[in-house]
């Protein structure tokens, strides 16, 4: 029976052919493959075709180079189109065409007429890996033409073809469907030379600006210079060569007024970060356009802000861009910037916002920092009165928590007489010693106000720190050395984070605190006491800098000491400021709800 007939195919398909040259008589073996299997392939049973193209493809029937040994290449097709739409008969005899067939041939009727037959030509050829999928770049038949495309890129590809594929961008021979345009251009980002880069720009010139794939290119000249890990296109990853700005700015010099005369809002933000990253200047009038235009993303508008700041041939109108960016319609990041250049640009503007916001109820703390820190540094008329102010109200426990330890800090260094007034009567108020981090720094001023990014690029990053040498946060990265720190947002209140960080001895977690133990034969071991005498045990077990572990006897325990951390203070490795953004960081770590997930 047929069934019986797709069984011994598939048995066959995973035998081992033996070597060519220990042949009695070269081909014999293939001969007789290629009648038995080749007559599979005109039964009208759909499997049966199918396990015959994939046997014969397997077992690379006509392998010995005589014509008589492969099948017939219209023994393949009964109904190219049809088969065409079935992905299982499709591999079948994709697979066998790969197998049986010569390039020379494939090649041929990849570029003959029949646009179903060149399909499963083109296939067989990618399937090969084939260099011969360059002269198909041409192929009239957009099936061709998109399978080809993408067998030359995807993955590893074709490498000798791949040139040919960047090159389609600037001249193709036939109008390439969207998925295989988009592979051309993402091959010139993998290429990442200048000529890349001036094909790509050639591509951006000529199109109209309703093109599909437009912003997708200036995106990629955007990463050009640093392509990312994952490919663009295919998702694979992949390790690039240092490519130098330099030549890459020339080439997009070139192309500056194109960039710049895009209509598109999107586009034109585009084209103005291009020339941005690439040091590239850009006219004022342009720089104002797009400071005021509402569709520009927040992270364009800070570099055209940064850009407007060193002009000098608008200043009025420049002053009034950075002064609306302040605005409370902004992201909370675009305001703090612009009152910063406001304050190189415009100091008196610059001076009158920063003291609005101090105060302002809907300011957030990152705000009220930033006015703080144009307060502290203003040679304005006012300032000075506002800093005294500013003073004396955190000495009367009036001001705002999130800008105590700022008001602190330019206080302590001032040489203004009233400010260090108002400062000693802060430092006079009646605390436990407990309460201080230091005799001129209460907890207070670390326990709120901090940047939870900023505290967990410390916490993860920071070298002298070092935290993660015994810690672990968010993922498995990390030490077990010291407590795991992943719910200690929930365990710990702010000022038992910052007293943690500033005297890690203050309150040890069992378990993890380092002692002593001297023996009553005079010898001292020092280690983490693990597991205490008990019902089931009458010894202290120790574990021991090098990671072993020990167990002492009650018995033979003569003195120990308390137990101390090995966590270095971390006040004087970390700023004050950097303290509270750890803070700000860790109070955010909590167990996730998993109800939440359902």
């Amino acid at each position: 029976s047929d069934e019986i007939r797709v069984q011994t195919l598939k048995v066959l398909s995973e035998a081992k052919m033996p070597p060519r040259d220990r042949l009695t008589k070269i081909g014999e073996v293939d001969d007789r493959l290629a009648l038995a299997l080749g007559a599979q392939l005109t039964s009208p049973n759909p499997r049966l075709r199918m396990q015959a193209g994939l046997t014969l493809g397997l077992l690379r029937v006509g392998e010995a180079g005589l014509t008589s040994s492969r099948p017939a290449l219209d023994a393949f097709f009964h109904d190219a189109s049809a088969d065409l739409k079935l992905p299982w008969m499709r591999h079948g005899l994709v697979v066998g065409l790969a197998g049986t067939q010569t390039e020379a041939t494939l090649l041929a009727l990849a570029q003959g007429t029949d646009a179903a037959k060149a399909t499963f030509a083109t296939l067989a050829l990618a399937r090969r890996r084939s260099p011969a999928l360059a002269q198909l770049l041409a192929s009239p038949h957009r099936d061709v033409l998109n399978e080809a495309i993408r067998a030359i890129h995807d993955d590893e590809g074709v490498p000798v073809a791949q040139e040919a594929l960047a090159g389609l961008v600037t001249a193709p021979p036939v109008a390439l469907p969207t998925t295989a345009l988009r592979r051309a251009i993402n091959q010139n980002l993998r290429a990442g030379t200048p000529a890349a880069a001036a094909r790509l720009l050639a591509w951006i010139q000529a199109q109209p600006e309703s093109s599909p794939l437009l912003a997708e290119a200036l995106q990629t000249l955007l990463v050009f210079p640093s392509p990312p890990a994952l490919d663009l296109v295919d998702g694979t990853a992949r390790r690039y060569a240092e490519r130098p700005l330099a030549p890459l700015a020339a080439v997009l010099r070139s192309g500056q007024a194109k960039l710049l005369a895009f209509q598109d809002p999107s586009l034109k933000a585009t084209g103005v970060e291009l020339l941005v990253k690439y040091g590239l200047d850009v006219p004022t009038p342009q720089l104002l356009e797009l400071a005021g235009a509402s569709q520009v993303s927040p992270a364009v508008k800070l570099q055209v802000l940064r850009l407007l700041a060193g002009k000098t041939d608008a200043p009025t109108e420049i002053r009034s861009a950075l002064g609306a960016a302040t605005s409370e319609t902004n992201p909370q990041e675009l305001r703090v910037e612009a009152l910063t250049l406001l304050g190189r640009y415009a100091p008196d503007l610059a001076l009158t916002i920063a003291t609005r916001w101090v105060d302002a109820k809907s300011a957030k703390p990152s705000e009220r920092q930033a006015a703080v820190a144009i307060i502290a540094l203003s040679k304005e008329a006012g300032a000075a009165q506002q800093r005294e102010g500013m003073v004396e109200r955190l000495a009367k426990e009036r001001l705002d928590a999130s800008i105590r330890l700022d008001v602190h800090t330019f206080a302590q260094a001032s040489a203004d007489p009233a400010i260090q007034a108002a400062y000693r009567r802060y430092l006079a108020i009646k605390r436990k010693p407990e309460q201080l981090a230091a005799p001129d720094l209460p907890y207070e001023l670390l326990t709120a106000g901090g940047d939870a990014a900023r505290g967990r690029l410390v916490a993860n990053e920071h070298l002298a720190a070092n935290c993660t040498a015994c810690h672990r946060f968010e993922s498995d990265e990390g030490s077990e050395v010291g407590p795991l720190l992943k719910a200690v947002g929930l365990q710990r209140t702010p000022a038992e984070l910052a007293e943690s960080l500033v005297n890690p001895s203050a309150k040890i977690v069992p378990g993890f605190g380092f002692e002593t133990l001297t023996l009553k034969n005079g010898e001292t071991v020092a280690g983490v006491v693990t597991s205490e005498p008990g019902l089931l045990s009458k010894s202290y077990v120790l574990r021991l800098p090098d990671g072993t572990k020990r167990s002492i006897p009650a018995t033979e325990l003569s003195a120990r000491t308390p137990p101390v951390s090995i966590m270095p203070p971390m006040l004087g490795i970390l700023t004050p400021g950097e303290i509270r953004d750890v803070v700000a960081y860790l109070g955010t770590l909590r167990p996730k709800d998993k109800k939440a997930k359902k």
